[in-house]
Formats: structure tokens, sequence, C-alpha cells
């Protein structure tokens, strides 16, 4: 289940699919007062464990990166990426999108490791200059629950299926 919660409307494209098969990309505009409207771009890629789901991982980020690089004005891409920032499919999604890390990477799995995991879930930017972006862990509550911030007013909440309960 993916969440947005924003103090400002939200619009667009909640059923966005790069291919058939794959998990929805939403796409959604913030209406913030007195600045331009970001996009945000919501990524909940599958876990690599074969090949069919490597393959479909990469399909997904290949096409939400065409998608991310049609569109205008400032954009966050944001999730579980499932991808960390050292594969090639990372590399092409940066690359195609033409986005970039919104800080550095922050280790988010597995979170009973805290910096010692490995960065998979992530928060990526175009053309926002004033803006936080942070990744948070929410502790032993629900541990695979990324809290971000990218833009004032907008906080997306990436919950993985099996995750009960929303925590805030």
């Amino acid at each position: 289940m993916i969440v947005i919660l924003s103090k400002y409307p939200v619009s667009g494209d909640l059923e966005f699919k790069p291919f058939i098969d794959s998990r929805p990309v939403p796409t959604v505009r913030i209406s913030i007062p007195n600045a331009q409207d970001p996009r945000v771009v919501i990524i909940d890629a599958r876990e690599p464990m074969a090949a069919k789901l490597l393959d479909q991982r990469d399909r997904l980020l290949l096409g939400a990166a065409k998608n991310i690089s049609e569109l205008s004005g400032p954009v966050v891409a944001a999730g579980d990426f499932n991808a960390t920032p050292l594969t090639p499919i990372s590399n092409d999604f940066l690359k195609i999108a033409d986005i970039t890390a919104s800080r550095f990477y922050v280790p988010t799995f597995p979170s009973k490791l805290k910096w010692f995991g490995i960065p998979i879930d992530h928060i990526l930017v175009r053309h926002i200059r004033a803006y936080t972006a942070r990744a948070a862990r929410i502790e032993e509550t629900a541990p695979d629950v990324i809290k971000a911030i990218a833009a004032p007013g907008v906080i997306p909440i990436f919950m993985r299926p099996d995750i009960r309960g929303m925590a805030a």
C-alpha cells in the first residue's frame, strides 16, 4: 500500500504502469501556493530474488525513468528501488530520468543494521533548489516504512504490503 500525505492538494495518475504486469508507479502533482508545483513519483520495485523478478525490477525502473524524463518542472522520485546506487540499473535510471540524489544515499535495508545496511530506498530530485530531503527509519514499530520529506508540505510514506497499521 502506498499513501501520500500532503497539506496541499494532490492530483495525478495513480495507475501508470511501465508495462502490463508491473506494479503501478503513481505520479502526482502537489499544488503548492506561490511555488512551481513539484511532481512526486512513487517507486515500489520488486525484490530481485530471481532472474524474472530482476527483469521486472529493471523494466519498471527503466519505464519509470522514461516517464520521469518527459515531466517538466521540479520532480521528486522516491521509494523502494530495490537497487543500490552501484548497480547498473541505478546509473541508467539517473541518466534517463535526468535526476540526482537529494543528498547522500542512506542505508535502509535491513533496518535493524542501521548505518551498516545497504541503500535501496532513495529520494531523487530534479529542478528543486530549496528542499529538505531525508529518509528516516521508523524504529521497531514498522521497520520497513520509509518516511520521506521531499518538499515543503509533502510527506510521502512508503509501506510494504506486509506491514499492518500506519506509523507517522
